[in-house]
């Protein structure tokens, strides 16, 4: 116990300092965490109030997990978690890969690949709700002048592609992420690596698969990380 309030009187200016920081996250995370759990054993109808907020143990933990809706919903959030990453991943690792080669117009079109991503998605949804409209987008647009389509589509209306079309636009936002990411670990691998592969007589999937990608692991795994916690908050 001395040790402690010893230690204490030794860094009192550091603790001092943290005070505020430790302050802002017990107001806006702890308490709200804390009030979430308390709520989650009682009954409470936020819509249409309920003072007394009675306590009921597991109830509503058992409404949920026995609930449709619920387990539709997870099974939804998964799918739409799962290949929006991967996608993502890909798509942004074939980017990467084309943009580290020199060939005209490289750097015009590594700035060119950010602006999906640079665009705030506030923006970028409203631009695709309105490419997505029924009657007037230009998707549709495209889809009949393609002959893919007889009528026009709704997207973000019809059940069954509703889903698909989010994903679209997640892919399209998220992609250039990756890519930037995977571009700068692949500048980060040593040319003396590709070099040694020639010499031994490697061809280009040979050379992908023994240097690239586990070069590329680090940077792949806080990016897949990255994506996940990203994906799982829109």
């Amino acid at each position: 116990m001395f040790k402690i309030i010893s230690y204490f009187k030794k860094n009192k200016v550091a603790y001092f300092f943290m005070f505020p920081l430790v302050l802002i996250i017990t107001l806006f995370l702890a308490y709200p965490i804390l009030k979430s759990v308390v709520m989650s054993f009682q009954d409470w109808y936020l819509i249409r109030g309920n003072p007394d907020n009675p306590f009921i143990g597991l109830e509503n933990f058992r409404s949920i997990f026995t609930s449709s809706h619920f387990i539709n919903s997870v099974i939804i959030t998964a799918s739409y978690i799962i290949f929006t990453v991967i996608a993502r991943f890909i798509i942004g690792l074939g980017v990467a890969l084309l943009l580290n080669n020199k060939f005209k117009g490289v750097g015009l079109s590594r700035s060119l690949i950010i602006i999906p991503w640079a665009i705030p998605q506030v923006v970028a949804v409203l631009a695709w709700i309105l490419m997505f409209d029924k009657d007037f987008g230009i998707v549709n647009y495209f889809l009949m002048n393609l002959n893919l389509i007889n009528s026009s589509l709704g997207f973000l209306e019809n059940p069954d592609i509703a889903l698909q079309s989010a994903m679209l636009v997640n892919v399209w936002k998220g992609f250039p992420f990756v890519a930037i990411m995977l571009l700068t670990g692949l500048k980060s691998i040593p040319l003396e690596l590709y070099e040694a592969a020639i010499v031994d007589g490697a061809n280009r999937w040979q050379k992908f698969k023994n240097i690239t990608l586990p070069m590329l692991k680090p940077v792949s795994v806080i990016t897949f990380l990255l994506l996940i916690t990203q994906t799982s908050h829109l």
